[in-house]
């Protein structure tokens, strides 16, 4: 909903004279972008998986912080990848890690321990959730190379 009111451009594509967070498109503070979209969310509450011990919930927006999200953002410059989001526990060298990450072979990748076994949920631009395990990033992740910023 965000993007259709802003020339089909999510927030990290967008000037923040406009309401967007492109100049933190680059930035460890993940939480900006979802601050920008909180008038298509209900809750933040819904932005830290129940099953992530490291995320605490909170209830303000004005509260927010990278401590409360279980999710990435792709942040790929081209905007060519259908998916926006997923769990945290997406890694390259199999730990968790934070701020940005560069994928670039899929080989690498995989869900690494933490809210979920092996496995973890996508978030598409069209609203619809997938949850994939390790043997099925390949199927996901397929326009490379692409950036995420981890919380």
């Amino acid at each position: 909903m965000w993007s259709n009111d802003h020339g089909d451009h999510f927030p990290w594509r967008v000037s923040t004279n406009e309401g967007g967070t492109l100049k933190y498109a680059e930035s460890r503070e993940v939480f900006r972008h979802f601050v920008a979209a909180s008038n298509e969310l209900n809750s933040p509450r819904i932005l830290a998986c129940p099953a992530d011990p490291k995320r605490s919930r909170t209830s303000a927006f004005d509260f927010l912080s990278n401590e409360n999200l279980g999710y990435f953002v792709e942040i790929n410059t081209n905007g060519s990848q259908v998916f926006l989001s997923g769990d945290r526990f997406l890694s390259t060298n199999k730990s968790v890690r934070s701020g940005l990450m560069t994928i670039s072979k899929v080989k690498s990748l995989q869900w690494v321990p933490g809210a979920h076994v092996k496995s973890g949920g996508i978030v598409f631009s069209d609203g619809s959730v997938t949850w994939t395990a390790n043997g099925q990033l390949g199927t996901i992740f397929t326009n490379l190379p692409i950036r995420i910023a981890i919380p």
